[in-house]
């Protein structure tokens, strides 16, 4: 039986940071992941925005979170060698008459985050009422943020290749949780696994208001655009004239199935948005893992507090990971002292 202070179960955005947190502190820790292609963190779009919504809101602790994710990401890059983070400002176009007036209204409130554009189609870009530039924006490349980490860590902690049952594989005793069939023992095992379909037997208060996200990967030649541009959906460059274009929301089908319907939604903003012609080269979908209150949890189980739950980051993950995983691993390295 191996024994390990921390057992990770998950590896997206969550279990990364997370992990990265522990190591950093000296933990012994094991990451047990199935490598689904199909993960919500692997179908992300990694945009970190100060405003969002159509109320243009300021995003949540943005001032907490913003500077702690930019530093974890540069640091994770130092040690990887890898980049990942692109830190530029964001283009916002309006969309309605509604959403420009809206913006009008709130100028002094977001003019520390946000400056005027002015009506243009610009790189091909069309934004005929008119936009805003959103500054300390960025975008994480989320599946080489994964990949980059665990390439990394696998040199410094253990990572095992499968899926646990959690209702049936899970074994507690006074001080430590086991998986027998992956003989491993962790005085700690968290739960990062993002949503699942059936309640987690564990901590089953916690319910997913989940929404299914289709994206596509379009070819735009011509387009040299290189900062994410909004306009009900966004548009992420990814190089080489090839960009990301997000997302739908569907909360009635959970399922990993690209539909037509995505796929036509997509394309027709698409094309009230860009002013080329285009073409579709992939299409992807995921569910990602947003709770019934809308925030992210970490927290540990009444009865077992062996068992930990880190989970619910929904759309704001790479914004948001960083900091509530460093605190999460604070409190999961003071509490076995």
């Amino acid at each position: 039986m191996s024994e390990f202070d921390f057992a990770i179960i998950g590896q997206g955005i969550a279990g990364t940071t997370l992990a990265w947190h522990l190591f950093w502190q000296g933990a012994r820790c094991v990451v047990v992941d199935d490598q689904n292609p199909n993960a919500s963190s692997r179908v992300a779009g990694g945009l970190i925005t100060p405003i969002t919504g159509m109320r243009l809101v300021p995003s949540w602790r943005f001032d907490d979170f913003w500077p702690v994710a930019v530093e974890f990401y540069r640091k994770v890059e130092e040690a990887t060698g890898e980049e990942f983070l692109s830190v530029d400002p964001s283009v916002r176009v309006f969309a309605t008459n509604e959403e420009r007036d809206l913006y009008e209204q709130k100028r002094e409130e977001l003019s520390e985050r946000t400056t005027e554009l002015s009506a243009a189609t610009t790189n091909g870009i069309r934004h005929d009422l008119g936009g805003m530039l959103m500054t300390s924006a960025a975008r994480v490349d989320v599946p080489a943020f994964l990949d980059a980490s665990r390439q990394y860590l696998e040199s410094q902690i253990e990572f095992v290749d499968d899926r646990i049952d959690i209702a049936n594989e899970i074994e507690l005793s006074c001080n430590s949780a086991e998986v027998p069939r992956l003989s491993l023992r962790a005085r700690q095992l968290v739960l990062c696994q993002g949503f699942q379909s059936s309640p987690n037997p564990w901590f089953a208060d916690k319910q997913f208001d989940a929404a299914k996200g289709e994206m596509i990967t379009v070819e735009i030649p011509g387009l040299n655009e290189h900062r994410v541009v909004h306009k009900g959906i966004w548009l992420a460059p990814l190089g080489d004239h090839k960009f990301l274009v997000g997302a739908t929301y569907d909360r009635d089908n959970l399922d990993h199935t690209p539909t037509s319907k995505g796929r036509a939604f997509l394309y027709e903003r698409l094309e009230e948005l860009v002013a080329l012609p285009f073409r579709v080269i992939n299409q992807a979908a995921a569910v990602r893992p947003i709770l019934m209150d809308k925030r992210p949890a970490t927290e540990f189980h009444h009865e077992f507090p062996q068992l930990a739950y880190f989970n619910g980051l929904g759309s704001k993950g790479c914004l948001q990971a960083p900091l509530i995983s460093r605190e999460f691993a604070a409190q999961l390295v003071d509490r076995l002292q």
